[in-house]
């Protein structure tokens, strides 16, 4: 990127697979997180 000011090829695309893992993984993280909640008001904690 530094010599011609773009990015290389199949950058890109590495970096929208790397963004869309990790949108999977911190939605999983938020509904765990949110039962975990539930589950807590539920029991009294």
């Amino acid at each position: 990127m530094t010599t011609t000011g773009r990015a290389q090829p199949g950058v890109l695309d590495r970096l929208r697979t790397a963004l869309e893992a990790a949108s999977g993984v911190l939605g999983a993280i938020t509904s765990a997180t949110a039962l975990g909640t539930a589950v807590a008001g539920l029991i009294g904690g």
